[in-house]
C-alpha cells in the first residue's frame, strides 16, 4: 500500500464536521466490545430510487463504522477490503442505527464487521472488511 498520510481535516465526507455537502456521522464507542454505533437519517439527496437511500451511501456508512471502530480501539487503520450485502431497501427520511466491531487483529490486518437496521430492527444491509494497520 502507497505510504500516505492519513491526517483528518475535518472534511471526511462521512464524518467530517467541515464538510457542508457531508454526512457528518457522529459515532459513539464501547471499549470494552471494541464497537462503533452511530444513527443515521438519510434525505432525499442520498436517494438512488424515489424514496430508496442509494447503495453506495448505505455502503459508506457500513464502510465508515468499521474504520472508527478501527480508530477509536487506537489501530491507524484504513479499509483493504469491503463487502457489504443489501438486505432490505432504507427508506429516506426514516433513522438508520448502524454498529460496526473490530472482531480479530493479527499482524497488519483488522477484520470488522457491521449493521444497519431500521428502527423497527430490520436488517438493512451487513458487512465484513479487512483494515490495513499503518504503523
Amino acid at each position: 500500500m502507497t505510504d500516505i498520510k492519513t491526517e483528518d481535516d475535518g472534511f471526511c465526507f462521512a464524518c467530517g464536521e467541515k464538510n457542508e455537502a457531508g454526512l457528518k456521522l457522529k459515532f459513539e464507542y464501547d471499549p470494552a466490545s471494541k464497537t462503533a454505533t452511530t444513527c443515521f437519517t438519510p434525505q432525499r439527496k442520498h436517494q438512488g430510487y424515489r424514496g430508496i437511500t442509494h447503495g453506495g451511501i448505505i455502503g459508506l456508512v457500513l464502510d465508515e463504522a468499521m474504520a472508527q471502530a478501527a480508530i477509536k480501539s487506537g489501530l491507524n487503520a484504513v479499509t483493504a477490503e469491503l463487502c457489504f450485502r443489501l438486505k432490505n431497501a432504507a427508506e429516506t427520511d426514516k433513522p438508520l442505527y448502524c454498529k460496526a466491531t473490530i472482531n480479530e487483529v493479527s499482524g497488519k490486518l483488522a477484520k470488522a464487521s457491521a449493521v444497519i437496521n431500521d428502527s423497527a430492527g430490520r436488517v438493512i444491509a451487513t458487512a465484513d472488511a479487512k483494515l490495513f494497520i499503518r504503523r
